[in-house]
């Protein structure tokens, strides 16, 4: 599963132009959840641990040609593990699913704050929609115009004819998304932000006709 999920993570790169992983990573993924997660975890993560020290310290002190062997990798796309951790929470809520979207939308890797936000549906934290949409205003207000895109395409491709608590806690974040879509920067983000303004819109009448 290690091996599977460094196929994923390490040896991918933005270049791909497709924010998707192949059917066989999908597969071995699904065939053990458990430790597909754990170890998907751990690479979204990346959190150099105790080995890793010991091998910078080594590589330091060792000649030139064993340097570049002994230093750790790190893992370049984590974004894919988020993505992946998404898939998995489609199927069934897990906590430290929730905890780990927490810390990615505030990671440092703008590609990882970009695929958060764009997984935050309602499948993220189904019992508590109001922790997406506190989610969401972050990266709504990111410094990174495709955060900010990606953020926006979430909202704009809400169901609302179901989730309707995620509906409403989404509707809490109308005045950002107005703002967004009036004087953003990027046209890409404006043009987003307008259509998740048109869906939040239709969501506060539609919601306001259910409640009647």
């Amino acid at each position: 599963m290690s091996q599977w999920v460094s196929n994923l993570t390490w040896r991918w790169t933005p270049s791909h132009g497709r924010y998707a992983y192949p059917p066989a990573v999908r597969a071995a993924l699904d065939s053990d959840r458990e430790a597909a997660i754990t170890h998907l975890i751990i690479a979204v993560r990346d959190s150099p641990g105790v080995l890793d020290a010991k091998r910078v310290w080594l590589a330091k002190r060792a000649p030139q040609v064993f340097r570049r062997m002994l230093i750790p990798q790190r893992h370049r796309c984590r974004w894919a593990g988020v993505m992946a951790l998404s898939h998995f929470a489609r199927a069934k809520a897990d906590a430290r699913i929730d905890r780990t979207f927490k810390e990615c939308i505030n990671d440092p890797d703008p590609l990882v704050r970009k695929i958060a936000a764009y997984e935050l549906g309602p499948w993220i934290f189904p019992d508590r929609p109001e922790t997406a949409a506190r989610l969401l205003r972050i990266a709504l207000n990111d410094p990174v115009a495709d955060v900010r895109r990606d953020a926006s395409r979430r909202i704009a491709m809400t169901d609302i004819s179901n989730d309707h608590e995620y509906v409403s806690a989404l509707l809490q974040l109308r005045t950002t998304v107005d703002k967004l879509a009036q004087n953003d920067t990027s046209i890409d983000v404006r043009d987003h932000a307008s259509k998740a303004s048109r869906i939040l819109t239709r969501a506060d009448v539609l919601l306001a006709t259910t409640n009647h």
